[in-house]
């Protein structure tokens, strides 16, 4: 959690609401996004791990190439708190190779998966990476 106070220009959950509820609605929607998504006897444990790898490296490159009014919370915040991320550990290039890796393994997991009809999720996987905010 980056503690931020504000969200796409809203109050944060756990400023609004604690951060108690914040964790457990996070897990929560996490969960049931997948559960909604993908049938019961269709394993996704990859694709979940992988979407929600992929996600934290690109929302470490949008904290170093976005502004805050873009980002709708404090850009650069990571770096001024000295946060071990995956642009301070790999660089901007890096970062990018490793969100481009994880995109990639997350389709083609989609793919193996089974799932009849994979129009949500792989937005969804798209959407994980190709994003400005």
């Amino acid at each position: 959690m980056d503690n931020d106070v504000l969200r796409r220009g809203k109050p944060t959950v756990h400023v609004q609401y604690g951060e108690a509820r914040a964790m457990l609605a996070g897990d929560a929607m996490q969960a049931l996004a997948f559960e909604v998504l993908t049938p019961s006897d269709t394993p996704a444990d990859d694709l979940a791990a992988l979407a929600l790898q992929a996600r934290q490296v690109v929302d470490d490159i949008l904290d170093v190439t976005q502004a805050s009014d873009v980002l709708g919370k404090t850009a650069g915040k990571d770096a001024d708190q000295n946060k071990p991320t995956y642009v301070s550990c790999s660089g901007l290039e890096g970062a990018r190779t490793r969100a481009a890796e994880l995109h990639g393994r997350a389709r083609a997991a989609l793919e193996a998966s089974g799932v009849p009809d994979q129009r949500w999720l792989a937005m969804l996987t798209d959407r994980v990476v190709d994003r400005e905010s």
